[in-house]
């Protein structure tokens, strides 16, 4: 007999529970919305993205999710051991911002929360099939209480590189596998260390439950074309190659190794009137940044802004989808150039295409040095280069067109800065003031250490410049004349 299938209506319908999943539901919860997340594996997983770069925990306090993962208690990152250039070194922040999680309990406590803002979660949960009607969607889901059958107004894939919604990937770097495993015993490395190889870069992480991670990203084809045995004995040689592992005595794999593709893309097809794709789904980032799991949080935080403008406010659809295109694109560009400046430094004393290939950026913007601040005490002008334009930005809730400062020290238009819309300050930048001046006058809206963080970005960037340098050009080209 088959069992009838339990209807369930609500306004936007998630699948995938990882960070971006239940970011993005939670955020969406808490603007109003009825939320069904859907998850087709059981709790708690293991998963990669241990090493979680520092800007994690202020993008989930943003939302009030910080308090649920510091009381986890996981350990903080004070030193990382490096070996990229061919020197030993150790890269310490005194600060130890980043952390070291356990994904299986770091996924459990966002999808708790997730929870507790009132999404309705549907674990494990396989969807069978999904379809636009023209009113909405129609999911339907195989759980273990029986068939159900979702129906939506608005869709989020969250669902990882497997992307069930489909889209159009392009690539942002060569084809990179990571060959990574798990290691138990009684000496194991302590800190992070990242390492590169003669054709392949490694990393190793702690985890907090005592074990190691081990990776190892290779060029996928050429990983493909060569004769070896099992995956794990392959890592084995890889390990070998390097000095990860070198000093650990008695170590044994948890569970054989295994390949995940790891190659840097951007979705072209992230977002429409009816859907979005968050994470992995709409963006992968090189995995030398370690910042994977920041940007899929990002990519939800964003996201859920993005979503509540195209169903609260269809008129401002089409700002919201450029925002949100052009954010992953200039995002996908700015990783891109960053890891293929890394590179480059190993390509210049090694001749391996692996090192040459990932060099090159694809797509990435034109790199302007940047100067150092110029001292407070110091008067500064507008530089006649800054230009203000109207694009689509994140405003509190919406997408909104807000007017946008440009300038060639940028690497796009930038609307906001640490939360403050920059357009209405730079208005009170006078020839002769200094940047204690302008903390100052911005002091009724900025606190005055927020202004004076704001003003020494501006100098960095360009943006403001000292007030006789425009005399001094000017003199400079009298004297060419």
């Amino acid at each position: 007999m088959t069992t009838a299938a339990v209807d369930v209506a609500v306004d936007v319908a998630v699948i995938g529970a990882g960070p971006a999943g239940c970011v993005f539901a939670t955020r969406m919860a808490q603007l109003g919305f009825s939320v069904c997340l859907i998850e087709r594996a059981r709790f708690p997983r293991q998963h990669l993205g241990e090493s979680l770069s520092p800007g994690v925990l202020p993008m989930l306090a943003s939302m009030g999710s910080a308090g649920v993962i510091e009381a986890v208690g996981f350990p903080r990152v004070a030193a990382v051991s490096t070996n990229w250039d061919g020197t030993e070194a150790v890269r310490e922040d005194p600060r130890a911002e980043g952390m070291l999680v356990d994904r299986a309990v770091f996924d459990a406590a966002l999808l708790a929360r997730a929870t507790a803002s009132g999404v309705r979660v549907l674990q494990p949960a396989q969807v069978i099939e999904h379809l636009h009607t023209g009113q909405g969607w129609l999911v339907r889901v195989e759980s273990p209480g029986g068939p159900i059958e979702l129906r939506a107004g608005f869709i989020a894939d969250a669902t990882g590189r497997a992307a069930r919604l489909g889209g159009r990937r392009r690539a942002m770097g060569p084809r990179t596998i990571a060959i990574h495993a798990y290691w138990t015993g009684t000496q194991l490395p302590e800190r992070p260390r990242i390492e590169a190889g003669e054709r392949e870069w490694y990393w190793g992480v702690p985890i907090p439950d005592g074990s190691y991670n081990t990776l190892v990203f290779v060029d996928g084809e050429r990983f493909r074309a060569e004769p070896g045995g099992s995956l794990s004995d392959r890592l084995r040689a890889l390990l070998e190659r390097s000095s990860l592992m070198h000093e650990v005595r008695g170590a044994r794999l948890r569970a054989p190794a295994r390949a995940a593709d790891a190659t840097p893309y951007v979705d072209t097809e992230c977002v429409s009137p009816h859907h979005i794709r968050l994470g992995d789904a709409a963006l992968a980032i090189d995995p030398l940044s370690s910042s994977g799991v920041q940007k899929a949080i990002q990519t939800a935080l964003s996201g859920a802004i993005v979503a509540n403008t195209l169903l609260r406010r269809p008129e401002a659809a089409d700002a919201a989808q450029r925002f949100y295109r052009n954010s992953l694109s200039d995002a996908a560009a700015r990783h891109g150039a960053w890891a293929a400046s890394h590179y480059a430094t190993v390509a210049a004393r090694r001749s391996d295409p692996f090192w040459s290939d990932r060099a090159v950026p694809r797509g990435a913007p034109e790199v302007t040095a940047r100067g150092a601040p110029i001292p407070d005490d110091l008067p500064v002008q507008l530089s006649q280069h800054s230009r203000f334009e109207v694009v689509p930005c994140l405003g509190a809730s919406f997408v909104e067109l807000r007017s946008a400062l440009t300038h060639p020290g940028l690497d796009g238009p930038v609307a906001y800065l640490g939360g403050h819309e920059l357009a209405p300050l730079l208005r009170d930048v006078r020839p002769g003031m200094t940047s204690r001046d302008l903390a100052r006058a911005w002091a009724g809206s900025v606190p005055l250490g927020s202004g004076l963080s704001i003003a020494h970005w501006l100098t960095r960037h360009g943006v403001l410049e000292r007030a006789d340098a425009g005399s001094a050009r000017a003199d400079a080209g009298a004297a060419r004349a």
